[in-house]
């Protein structure tokens, strides 16, 4: 079957599609016709999976203002589970069998959809439903277990930070993104509370220069030469995952006990105690 078309920049081009009988050439012949006649017809194009998506990657990420680490994770993704595997595949040769991962799946599903709007597929190829994903139900400590956790730990950071973990359910980056100005001792009428609205997060730094720098309140300084990424600080991902928590008197005391043990350090080597703001 030999036809003309127009590319994406106005330009005719030839193009021949070879069939194993005359009946399914035929057949082929009137699909482009129609599709020609209709203006559904999809320009042949050999972007493959690897192109497509590196150049999709940076406008979703400026587009939906990607924190920092979920641009690292959708490329870690793309370079790790897709490329090997599909990234050398023309986009209009994909079939749904190709997709087989529930986080691939998840993320070609948003991909292919704007390929589509694009004008590279006439349909997204990623199946509608997605690869199961197993999922273990998490145990929780009882609070004898607790106590025997918090006994255990004689480093003063470490029984701060779990102890603030098991009182507030806070996440590894929450804990280390405190400040001392997060907690308020006479709050609820004197019970205290500790405002989580920051997490301190390790990021390459190839994707800090990919995103939007609203949500990054701190870059800190690099301790190792040619360090390939940076410790930020930024603002908690959604406004739900702001929230305040309440201490409980052992807290309370312990939070009192360390500001003191850090004015302390201070005043006892000023010229070698470095202030970072933070309270770890």
């Amino acid at each position: 079957v030999r036809y003309t078309y127009e590319d994406e920049h106005g330009k005719s081009c030839d193009k021949w599609e070879s069939f194993p009988t005359k009946e399914e050439a035929t057949n082929r012949k009137k699909q482009i016709e129609h599709e020609l006649a209709t203006g559904t017809f999809l320009i042949p194009s050999s972007v493959t999976v690897a192109e497509f998506l590196m150049d999709w990657l940076p406008k979703q990420c400026s587009k939906h203002k990607w924190a920092p680490k979920t641009y690292e994770s959708n490329l870690s993704t793309i370079q790790n589970l897709i490329i090997p595997y599909i990234g050398s595949m023309e986009m209009q040769k994909l079939k749904p069998y190709h997709m087989t991962i529930h986080e691939v799946h998840r993320l070609l599903g948003t991909a292919f959809q704007y390929a589509v709007e694009w004008g590279i597929l006439v349909k997204s190829p990623v199946p509608v439903d997605s690869p199961k994903k197993s999922t273990q139900e998490r145990s929780i400590w009882t609070v004898e277990e607790m106590r025997a956790a918090l006994d255990s730990m004689d480093d003063p950071i470490l029984h701060l930070a779990v102890h603030l973990t098991l009182v507030g359910a806070l996440r590894e980056g929450e804990i280390v993104g405190l400040t001392p100005e997060d907690l308020d001792f006479d709050a609820a009428d004197g019970i205290g509370t500790v405002r989580i609205n920051k997490s301190m997060q390790r990021v390459r730094k190839e994707s800090l220069n990919q995103v939007d720098d609203g949500c990054i309140i701190k870059i800190f300084p690099d301790k190792l030469e040619r360090s390939t990424t940076s410790l930020i600080l930024k603002s908690t991902k959604t406004a739900s995952s702001c929230r305040t928590i309440f201490m409980t008197s052992a807290l309370k005391e312990e939070l009192k006990k360390w500001l003191n043990q850090l004015a302390a350090d201070e005043r006892k080597d000023p010229t070698r105690y470095h202030d970072s703001g933070m309270l770890f």
